[in-house]
């Protein structure tokens, strides 16, 4: 969907509307929805006065998750096998559930506190996930642990002939069947007309010949199946609200109830048997309330999934009333009453339980108070109050189960009361972020109206937990003894930096924020670039050089490039030298598109095409071997363009985006990768159809995505902006030019590939800082994560086997005194007085800090030492990078 669409769809404008604003026609703005004119920054500067600016922000973002409007409901799920056993009106679809989950690993654990009829667990639990739920619904919970855990069960039992002989016995001729209701069936709705007398005796037989079972397994399906006919053999309808049916809808009642729950029987046992239990992970249902969950699961959640009921949206207990009184899980009116009270205050219906314990929000009361002199129902805006107040304990209880970085997947929709619009959406991401969430994506779903032909819309939020305001609680601060004069205002910059973690606040604490550049290439550990961000702004100023001996793909000096300082890199990985030289020597676009243009009549005069017996490769690869990554067609592509690169002796900057890009769309688990299904950081077994992917195409569209908001610079404007910062070198940062994806600061700095311990002998200047993130105590080997991005860099199976006695993060691990040397080249590389910041992973074996505190000594002063506890970080769907329990931060002043 168009942003101009979206940001209309957010802020309930009509076209007509939307343009009397903008001062221009219906027809120009029809022509911005449908991408047929491009905004001119006239027309920009319009939008951002009418629109909120952090609205732009977050529908400029790419969306992370391809949403179609059935995902979020449950019509998916019919014909789904399992899924399809109860037809359940509300909720969202195994595909919503697949499309998160695909970006995950299997070790994690997914929470859904609304968790209805099981979507999220069930997928989960099928897919192998670890899931847990809440659910206030008796009749849901009951649905939910049926579809995992009985079914489980059955098969680790082989129950299935007990379900066949089951389904043998059931009588489907009911004319000669006696049977008394009133003992099966309680009496409390018989007097409603629900049924048909002819249905309830059936009804009742079904459950007389349940009560013959004696296998608790074989008692949950054949109770599922009669909850799941329930409605459909009552003169009852499900329409969003459950409703007696009108004229020709009586045609649709089954004649033969007997006939219908022995066809859902069959339906479901043959559902089972397409399963093995080896492949499902047991649910949990842990509560009934999402407002409070046991505290064993406190920080133990990685995800959570959920749609929770809408304002004054559909009542779950009176939609359920049916299978809840047959299922024997209500005895009358006053048990759903009861079942009310406990859940959600999201219907009229139940506000009138809550007591004095709501709490008021100034920006919900905006819209409470204009409902209080508008709407004859007080039960109105005293629903708004009491909706929001649960969505606050909600969102508590979500930051104390869910690990630090843990998302939320969260589906919601927008309402309106007496034509007063209620941005259920925007109201819920101020109340996360005051619950220490931060909004990451903002997603429509599908458009809704309502009744009086209001535009709605039903959208995906997805929040990430982030760590509330710093306290002296979570921050061990080490503060080095008989601080002199020259390093104390080192020190103070030090301690407001570790008071502030100014990366922790919004924006800085999105996962996507910063340039494009800084995701040229995805990377294994890489720093992130806001934490790079705020290091080079706190600590240097404009025109220092900023060296980064570790720089893995240059986030640091490339973020030191962009503030206008001269960044400089070096590292022994030529993936991520090339990276890094793509970034700091920014080249302009048309002489990539010339390398590009001279790669592809390369590839096409040099590919070579090899037998099944003959390829290259073929027994070369960490997790599976190269070929069976890609297409052959593609692989015979890859392979001449590997030989393009590897030929030439130094690379141009232009040649390293090309590159640079290429090795990003080299694996992956999206449309852009040109291997299989993979993942994008590691390449892990590829799974999924041989698809041909032309390879020059796919760099182009990752050189074209990374260039679309960057204007090229030529060489005398580089100049005049070096002869502008050479003026400028004692000024202090201006905070109100400080933004993110501004080039207008930008410098060239350099990059160099080598070993960091032998940097002083290949760096021709000294430095002012030194700013870097060496391998982590319990640091992941880089160049096993990386290996098949590092084979088309150009390294041989050998360079593998070779890496083990050249890279940092195992020569630290054999011997730590190795840092000895590294320090010694930091010191000779840094001007008089110069600084040191390190960026370190601590492990319960290994105190990094305390470690190189000690080493740096005879090179460097210690002037503060911090921890930050980060005992989740964050996983990008893989498995977690190590035993890393805190980042710590070394500050050093050379002696």
């Amino acid at each position: 969907m168009n942003n101009i669409n979206k940001l209309r769809l957010l802020n309930n404008l009509g076209i007509s509307e939307l343009a009397e604003k903008c001062n221009v026609t219906s027809s120009y703005i029809t022509k911005l929805e449908k991408g047929n004119v491009k905004i001119s920054p006239t027309m920009m500067k319009k939008l951002k006065k009418i629109f909120n600016c952090s609205e732009l922000e977050i529908l400029s973002n790419e969306s992370d998750i391809d949403i179609e409007g059935n995902d979020v409901t449950f019509a998916n799920n019919k014909n789904i096998s399992i899924h399809r056993w109860y037809p359940y009106i509300e909720g969202f679809s195994q595909g919503f559930v697949d499309e998160i989950l695909d970006k995950f690993n299997k070790d994690i654990l997914v929470y859904d506190p609304f968790n209805g009829s099981g979507t999220t667990t069930l997928t989960c639990s099928y897919r192998g996930v670890k899931s847990i739920g809440t659910e206030v619904n008796p009749l849901m919970r009951f649905v939910a642990n049926t579809k995992v855990n009985t079914v489980k069960s059955i098969l680790d039992n082989n129950k299935i002939d007990l379900i066949k002989k089951f389904i043998d016995g059931l009588e489907l001729s009911f004319d000669d069947i006696n049977i008394d209701i009133n003992q099966y069936i309680n009496s409390c709705y018989i007097d409603s007309d629900f049924f048909t007398e002819d249905a309830l005796k059936q009804i009742a037989y079904i459950k007389k010949y349940i009560s013959t079972i004696k296998d608790e397994d074989v008692i949950n399906i054949a109770r599922l199946a009669l909850a799941a006919i329930c409605v459909e053999c009552s003169n009852m309808i499900r329409s969003v609200d459950l409703r007696r049916r009108k004229g020709k809808e009586f045609d649709r009642v089954p004649k033969n109830v007997l006939k219908r729950y022995k066809e859902q029987l069959i339906l479901m046992k043959n559902d089972i048997i397409q399963y093995s239990s080896k492949n499902i992970e047991p649910m949990k249902i842990v509560g009934n309330n999402a407002k409070h969950i046991n505290q064993e699961y406190k920080g133990k959640v990685d995800l959570i999934i959920t749609s929770p009921p809408y304002v004054n949206g559909t009542n779950y207990f009176r939609n359920t009333k049916l299978e809840l009184w047959i299922l024997d899980l209500i005895q009358n009116e006053k048990d759903l009453k009861e079942l009310r009270g406990d859940a959600m205050t999201a219907g009229i219906n139940n506000v009138s339980n809550r007591k004095d314990d709501i709490l008021e929000f100034d920006f919900v009361e905006k819209y409470a108070l204009q409902l209080d002199k508008l709407s004859p129902d007080k039960r109105i805006p005293k629903l708004i109050r009491a909706y929001f107040s649960d969505i606050d304990s909600i969102f508590k209880n979500f930051y104390n189960i869910l690990k630090q970085n843990g998302i939320i997947y969260f589906d919601i929709g927008d309402s309106q009361y007496y034509n007063v619009h209620i941005p259920v959406d925007s109201i819920i991401q101020q109340i996360a972020e005051m619950n220490g969430f931060s909004t990451k994506l903002v997603n429509i779903a599908r458009n809704r109206r309502s009744k009086n032909g209001m535009l709605l819309t039903q959208k995906v939020i997805v929040f990430e937990k982030v760590a509330k305001k710093n306290t002296e609680d979570n921050v061990v601060v080490n503060i080095a003894e008989n601080i002199n004069e020259k390093t104390q205002q080192f020190y103070e910059n030090a301690m407001n930096f570790m008071r502030d973690l100014p990366y922790m606040k919004p924006p800085y604490n999105k996962r996507n924020w910063g340039s494009e550049w800084h995701s040229l290439c995805s990377y294994h550990g890489k720093l992130k670039p806001a934490i790079a961000h705020w290091l080079v702004k706190y600590f240097t100023k404009e025109g220092d050089i900023v060296i980064d001996p570790l720089s893995g793909v240059g986030t640091i000096p490339f973020e030191a490039c962009l503030q206008g300082r001269i960044g400089i890199g070096n590292d022994l990985s030529k993936l991520a030298y090339v990276v890094s030289k793509s970034k700091v020597n920014r080249p302009n676009k048309k002489d990539v598109d010339l390398c590009l243009t001279e790669l592809e009549e390369y590839i096409n005069l040099n590919k070579v095409s090899y037998d099944e017996t003959d390829v290259p490769y073929k027994d070369f690869g960490f997790n599976k071997n190269i070929p069976e990554y890609f297409h052959k067609d593609t692989y015979e592509e890859l392979l001449a363009a590997r030989k393009y690169f590897s030929q030439k002796k130094q690379l141009t900057p232009s040649e390293c985006v090309v590159l640079s890009s290429l090795l990003h769309v080299l694996h992956g688990n999206r449309p852009y990768a040109l291997s299989r299904n993979s993942h994008p950081l590691t390449p892990y077994a590829p799974t999924g159809e041989f698809i041909y992917k032309n390879v020059v195409t796919h760099i182009r569209n990752k050189v074209d995505l990374i260039y679309k908001k960057v204007k090229d610079l030529s060489d005398e404007s580089m100049q005049l902006q070096l002869a502008e910062i050479a003026m400028t070198l004692c000024e202090d940062i201006d905070e109100k030019n400080d933004n993110e994806d501004s080039w207008s600061k930008y410098i060239k700095g350099e990059v160099i590939l080598g070993d960091a311990l032998n940097l002083d002998q290949n760096l021709d200047v000294k430095g002012d800082i030194i700013i870097c993130s060496p391998p982590f105590a319990a640091s992941i080997k880089f160049y096993v994560q990386n290996w098949m991005r590092l084979w088309f860099a150009g390294w041989e199976p050998q360079d593998f086997k070779d890496a083990e006695s050249v890279f940092l993060e195992s020569l630290q691990k054999k011997d730590i005194e190795i840092y000895d040397k590294f320090f010694s080249m930091c010191s000779n590389v840094l001007k008089k007085e110069g600084k040191v910041i390190l960026h370190l992973g601590k492990s319960d074996k290994c105190n990094m800090a305390e470690e190189l505190s000690r080493i740096a000594a005879p090179y460097f002063y210690t002037v503060l030492s911090a921890d930050e506890d980060v005992c989740n970080i964050e996983k990008h769907g893989i498995k977690d990078k190590g035993a890393t329990t805190h980042h710590q931060y070394l500050f050093l002043q050379k002696r």
